[in-house]
């Protein structure tokens, strides 16, 4: 009798352990999470931050900025997100904080791309940290292989060997992208996706790796290509939110710039009009700096 009161006893004190260490695990996530979420705002606070300073210490408005004389970007512009810094080891040395804006907006439109893909949940469930190691293996191998003089173009990065299988297998996956249905892209909102536009100055970056079904290529949103801003009329929404990480500001953008090519086509709205519009979309938005405002007669839905 006194044996199985004592069994008794025991396994109940073992229930009142497991439910301890079972609350204290919960807890434990709970912070983490409210860790990763805190560390993040602080990161893009401070990239705001930074921009604030450098726009306000430049003193130059916006709509000052050069163009080529015909209300048209300025040279250096992109509708893509430029990771020149990522391929070039000295200038990551000598433009730090740049290279961490960078990588910092990389991640964010990796995020937006394949948040809702299951290689990417399952990765993310595996290794937390999973983009920033891939993305350091890869600066890593870059400069250690001397790959930078092979890397003329964004896929040229399809070249590289990461060193560990399954970051090469997610880093095939997001450079390959996988064929995705041409009635659907269309529909898609974001941060599920959208079609970005075509501008001739970009005739000379790698041809779009699009498909028919599935997911994007990250290779139709990256350039290695230097440039000095994103040209907001044209850009893709993934890129758009990797910058402005605004779902409701990016689908008020999209509206905007399909209001001002209609009207732009109809002779009821003049480039500079139509560019003061967008400059007045991102009014007391710090991120406005890495943006060119300039319109033209390019559809930014095709």
């Amino acid at each position: 009798m006194y044996v199985l009161t004592f069994v008794m006893a025991m396994l109940m004190v073992l229930i009142a352990m497991s439910y301890a260490r079972l609350q204290q695990l919960r807890d434990a996530e709970a912070i983490r999470t409210h860790f990763i979420y805190y560390t993040q705002q602080r990161e893009l606070s401070f990239f705001n931050n930074e921009a604030k300073h450098r726009y306000e210490s430049n003193n130059v408005p916006a709509s000052s900025a050069k163009t080529n004389g015909h209300n048209g970007p300025a040279k250096g512009v992109s509708r893509r997100l430029s990771i020149a810094l990522l391929v070039d080891p000295q200038a990551r040395i000598n433009q730090p904080i740049k290279y961490a804006q960078e990588s910092f907006f990389l991640k964010q439109l990796i995020t937006a791309l394949y948040s809702r893909q299951e290689f990417f949940r399952k990765a993310k469930q595996q290794r937390p940290n999973f983009l920033d190691e891939l993305l350091s293996r890869l600066a890593t191998q870059i400069e250690h292989e001397g790959e930078k003089s092979k890397i003329k173009r964004a896929r040229d990065l399809a070249n590289i060997d990461l060193g560990e299988e399954q970051l090469n297998e997610i880093f095939y996956k997001i450079l390959h992208g996988k064929p995705i249905s041409k009635g659907i892209e269309k529909a898609l909102t974001m941060p599920k996706g959208g079609e970005e536009g075509v501008e001739s100055i970009e005739k000379k970056e790698e041809e779009e790796y699009r498909s028919e079904e599935g997911y994007l290529s990250l290779l139709d949103f990256i350039t290695v290509n230097q440039q000095a801003k994103i040209r907001l009329y044209l850009a893709s929404p993934y890129v758009l939110y990797a910058l402005l990480h605004d779902s409701l500001l990016v689908q008020e953008i999209i509206e905007k710039r399909r209001e001002i090519y209609h009207q732009l086509m109809a002779d009821k709205l003049s480039k500079e009009q139509g560019k003061q519009q967008l400059e007045h979309l991102l009014a007391g938005y710090q991120q406005r700096e890495f943006f060119d405002f300039s319109i033209s007669k390019v559809n930014p839905d095709k």
